[in-house]
């Protein structure tokens, strides 16, 4: 069994009430007091049997005795009990006589004095002198009211006397004190003289006596200066009494002390008696104040101007060589004026202090002002930094500084740091090297905040901000696209003109800030465009390798900010492009492509091209055309010789020369022998190609070069020289070639396939 209580003692005052306690038990238990003035009560009984914390309340009657008394509590459960001490004050004693001072002349007599006590022990009274007794009881046994009666014996000493009378019950004490004069008739004052400073004011004096008496004021300097009140008294012969007398003062003004004399004229009963009161007051004193106690200056300096309020000479000092008294000149000053002190801009990095002290001139009395000057903590640097999106770092200066400084970054802005090989503190000038993160968020750019603080005694005084900026990252093009050209597969120009690519920046993100980048065949150019092939010089231009690059102008070498493509254009179309007229007659280009030279027999399907210019009648309309001969056999042409009346044989089947199409300026077929021979864009062969060359004006340049733009074979054939040249292939890898032929500034090509 347990059982706790959350108090072991507790206190009733003296009137008794309430108080509180707590069981908290894991058993049945029971309350009780040991004495009849405490009761307990716990839910309309004396027991319990809840767990948990119980409230107990216990009532205390009054306790009507001095003393304190007790009892004590005791909750009991199962095998265990515990107890509270219970303490109780009682009534607090007191005593009260009246009156609690006594004067009598010398012939002594008879006063009562009045007891009251709640004391029910009652109360005694004593006294200190054989002259003075208690006549009757001199204590008393109850608490009742009662009268003490004093007797006095005459005072036959000479001199005055004072006696106690001492009234105590329990630990309550009270003094009567008995004054008895030398004389039948007699007036005594509170005091002999009185002072007063030049300021007016008022005081009071008591005058005891049993007489009558009356008052007049004696000017020894000035008049009507002081004045009393009341000034008479009409007194009793058996009973002295006390009146307490007013005097007031005006201002003294002059520069002299003034005194008067206060003449009480009274009888002792033998003969006029006059009683003097000296009063004096001091002379005016001087007088100093300021109309401020501080002034403060600006960094720059300046001059300040303050009152003087006085009625004397003064005089002005300054602590500190830093401060200069501008007016007066001579620094000296009487009654009221005005006082300018001037200061000079500061070259100190701190506040400096110093103290202008006006003083009288006999030394009695100054007044300060405390001047201040803020510090001239000087420190200049950059007010803003500007970053591209780039990971950068910035060098900037610390100049003019004649103070400690510590640079630091506002919170949250871990992209921007402090870093070697400069310290984030320093003295006087130095530097600060900030470091910026790449800026990868493309939504905006982001701004932070650098202080450089002053380190010294005014830490607060000067902090210098720099704001700092730094940009958002660009949109990266998803690719790199041309301006009305695909060429993912490769790009064939018309012959005879430019070709000129175009980079088609016009969604690109902050498009000024793009920088482009051609690598040609080898060779680098920076523009948004480039000249590919040109058609005065077509003659000199081979298959083109194109890589373009695009990077970021504010970072030029972030892999993050770049975007490649590359591939390969073959300046020679799949249909003809126009021929120049080199007088009458038709001349050309023939490329056979075939597998078996010898009996020009081709397994596969195959292409033999004839392409010129020329005027003909076609079905009674004279045109200038160009025509492309898709025949696989050569043409009936003057100029064929040899090859005019070749035949061919393409899986199985003989073609001769007399199958023809043609075509027209407009590309309008117009044709009366048209086999059908269906358009090809790649050739599959298996050993080589053979050229012919049909009278033209010109060397034919003929290569095969790789998808890669590499010329893996090549050849020149004479101007008329040569009817044929085979170009080898066997050695080179499967994959995709292309056949190409330039005469001047002609080109055909064609895509083979190697397998």
């Amino acid at each position: 069994a347990t059982i706790s209580l959350d108090a072991d003692k507790l206190t009733f005052g003296q009137p008794g009430g309430d108080l509180t306690f707590k069981v908290t038990s894991n058993v049945a238990w029971e309350v009780t007091s040991d004495k009849d003035w405490l009761t307990v009560k716990l839910n309309g009984s004396g027991a319990g049997n809840e767990s948990g914390a119980v409230t107990v309340t216990m009532k205390a009657t009054l306790n009507d005795a001095l003393t304190p008394r007790t009892a004590t509590i005791t909750v009991s459960g199962g095998d265990t009990q515990q107890t509270i001490a219970v303490t109780q004050l009682g009534k607090v004693p007191f005593i009260e006589v009246s009156p609690t001072n006594i004067s009598i002349n010398k012939y002594g007599g008879n006063r009562e004095i009045e007891v009251s006590s709640n004391d029910p022990n009652g109360w005694k009274a004593s006294s200190n002198v054989d002259w003075l007794k208690i006549d009757g009881a001199a204590e008393c046994l109850g608490n009742d009211y009662k009268k003490m009666t004093l007797t006095v014996k005459e005072n036959t000493t000479g001199y005055n006397r004072t006696g106690n009378i001492t009234v105590s019950c329990h630990d309550s004490t009270k003094v009567i004190t008995v004054t008895q004069f030398k004389t039948f008739r007699d007036l005594i004052g509170s005091t002999d003289s009185l002072f007063f400073a030049n300021k007016g004011s008022n005081k009071e004096i008591t005058i005891t006596s049993n007489v009558d008496w009356r008052a007049e004021v004696n000017f020894i300097g000035g008049s009507d200066w002081l004045t009393i009140e009341p000034d008479y008294y009409n007194g009793n012969n058996d009973v002295f009494d006390s009146t307490k007398v007013f005097l007031k003062v005006e201002d003294n003004i002059e520069k002299s002390e003034r005194e008067a004399k206060i003449l009480i004229k009274w009888n002792d009963g033998e003969r006029d008696t006059i009683t003097t009161i000296i009063v004096t007051q001091i002379a005016r004193q001087s007088y100093l104040s300021l109309s401020t106690d501080s002034i403060s200056y600006r960094k720059e300096g300046g001059s300040e101007t303050f009152a003087v309020n006085s009625n004397a000479d003064w005089k002005v000092k300054c602590s500190e060589t830093w401060l200069r008294v501008t007016d007066p000149v001579d620094a000296k000053g009487s009654d009221k004026a005005y006082v300018t002190i001037s200061v000079d801009e500061t070259d100190v990095p701190y506040q400096r202090t110093a103290v202008v002290s006006i003083e009288l001139m006999d030394g009695s009395y100054k007044e300060e002002v405390i001047v201040r000057q803020s510090g001239n903590a000087k420190l200049k640097t950059v007010s803003e930094i500007n970053y591209t999106v780039k990971d950068s770092t910035y060098v900037f200066d610390i100049t003019d500084c004649n103070v400690k400084w510590r640079a630091f970054v506002e919170e949250d802005k871990s992209w921007l740091r402090i870093k070697a090989p400069y310290n984030s503190k320093g003295e006087g000038n130095g530097k600060i090297s900030l470091h910026a993160d790449f800026n990868d968020d493309t939504s905006s750019g982001r701004e932070a905040i650098v202080y450089i603080k002053y380190l010294g005694p005014d830490a607060d005084s000067i902090t210098q901000k720099i704001y700092v900026h730094q940009d958002r990252c660009p949109v990266v093009p998803n690719s790199i696209e041309l301006k009305g050209i695909d060429v993912t597969n490769g790009v064939e120009s018309t012959i005879g003109e430019n070709v000129i690519l175009n980079i088609d920046n016009s969604a690109y993100d902050n498009i000024d800030k793009w920088k482009y980048l051609w690598n040609v065949n080898g060779k680098n150019e920076s523009s948004s465009s480039i000249l590919i092939y040109n058609k005065d010089k077509f003659a000199e231009k081979k298959p083109y390798r194109v890589e373009i690059e695009i990077y970021y102008e504010d970072d030029p070498f972030n892999e993050k900010l770049k975007k490649r493509r590359s591939f390969t254009l073959y300046p020679s179309p799949k249909a003809p492009a126009e021929l120049v007229r080199k007088g009458n007659g038709n001349y050309g280009i023939m490329i056979a492509i075939m597998d078996d030279v010898d009996d020009h027999e081709l397994d596969s399907l195959g292409y033999i091209f004839v392409f010129g210019y020329g005027e003909d009648n076609i079905e009674g309309e004279t045109v200038n055309r160009y025509y492309q001969y898709r025949d696989p056999s050569i043409v009936v042409d003057d100029a064929v010789k040899k090859w005019a009346y070749t035949k061919w044989k393409i899986n199985g089947r003989t073609i001769t020369s007399k199958d023809t199409i043609w075509y027209d300026s407009n590309k309008t077929t117009r044709s009366t022998n048209d086999v059908n021979i269906v358009d090809q864009n790649e050739i599959i062969i298996n050993e080589g190609v053979l050229i012919a060359n049909l009278s033209t004006p010109a060397p034919a340049y003929i290569t095969i070069v790789s998808m890669s733009g590499k010329i893996v074979r090549e050849t020149i054939l004479a101007p008329s020289g040569s009817f044929y040249e085979v170009l080898d292939l066997d050695g080179l890898p499967e994959g995709i070639y292309m056949v190409e032929c330039t005469v001047g500034n002609q080109r055909v090509k064609q895509k083979v396939v190697i397998k």
